[in-house]
């Protein structure tokens, strides 16, 4: 495509301006969506011969974020901070980073600081709400993401935010509420028809939340959360063999899910499958030990 046929150009070029830094960077540019492995070795050389260009360093943690490495993206971000501390789009992408890797603080500073340069940066609003999440002020995060769906008032992805955040604070009828809306303006937010769901069981609405679940997995097989859910409903009903299945797929996902074991045990249990039981129970008790000491709900949820 264009793409390709521009990064021919651009190396073809390269004898004459392999010298330039800004050739380096448009080079990098040009293989982002391509190839993000020969875009960071690109703007690495864009760095090399201009050590201070926030856009190379900047486009070298984009390259670095598309190889999946957060950690080698932190590296280029801090370095285009301490050449330019008040660039906003640095300190967005950094705070994103921050987020994902679990340095809520981090990601809270940059962020208030944007907002005290860009009172109107709705990106670095939505971010900051994420950064609260991730720091459990639940009640901060409800305000800021309150605020941010008055501006943007046909985003859902922040409606599914408000009706998570609720869950945290107890209140179901608020969150049953947020989360309708949020699937009234995008049918297709998985988690939020989960979490749904979910509210719809603990209110014996069984049969509804059995569909929820079931609309969830024909769109993304592999969440492990509703396969999870989908495997105890079937439990309750006697049916074994489904119910493994569901947990086999649960488990393929996320090795990890306490709760998935320990309901696997259970189905062995009743399959006569007594030793492997035993195994799985003890997996459980020990993920969920883990759990505690790492106890920390997640929010999966993309920035606008």
């Amino acid at each position: 495509g264009k793409r390709a046929e521009a990064r021919r150009e651009l190396v073809s070029l390269e004898p004459e301006l392999r010298d330039r830094a800004e050739y380096w960077e448009e080079r990098g540019r040009a293989e982002l969506s391509v190839n993000p492995k020969a875009a960071e070795e690109s703007f690495a050389k864009a760095i090399d011969l201009q050590p201070k260009s926030v856009a190379a360093l900047n486009g070298g943690a984009q390259a670095a974020v598309l190889q999946g490495n957060d950690e080698k993206a932190l590296a280029y971000l801090v370095r285009a901070r301490q050449v330019d501390p008040g660039d906003v789009p640095t300190a967005l992408r950094f705070a994103e980073v921050c987020i994902r890797r679990d340095l809520g603080l981090d990601a809270r500073d940059a962020l208030e600081d944007v907002r005290r340069k860009d009172p109107t940066n709705k990106t670095a609003l939505f971010l900051l709400a994420r950064a609260n999440v991730s720091l459990q002020n639940w009640q901060r995060a409800a305000e800021l993401f309150g605020e941010y769906v008055r501006q943007a008032p046909n985003y859902a992805p922040a409606y599914f935010a408000l009706g998570w955040i609720d869950l945290q604070l107890n209140k179901t009828e608020e969150a049953r509420k947020q989360l309708k809306r949020a699937l009234e303006l995008d049918s297709k937010l998985v988690d939020a028809r989960y979490e749904l769901a979910q509210l719809e069981m603990d209110r014996g609405e069984e049969a509804l939340a059995e569909g929820d679940f079931k609309a969830v997995l024909a769109q993304e097989p592999g969440h492990a959360k509703a396969n999870e859910a989908a495997a105890k409903i079937a439990l309750q009903r006697g049916d074994t063999a489904a119910a493994r299945r569901y947990l086999k797929t649960a488990l393929q996902t996320d090795p990890d899910d306490a709760a998935a074991h320990y309901q696997l045990a259970t189905v062995l249990a009743r399959v006569g499958e007594v030793d492997r039981a035993t195994q799985e129970r003890q997996r459980a008790t020990e993920l969920a030990e883990r759990g505690k000491r790492n106890a920390h709900r997640q929010l999966r949820l993309l920035t606008p």
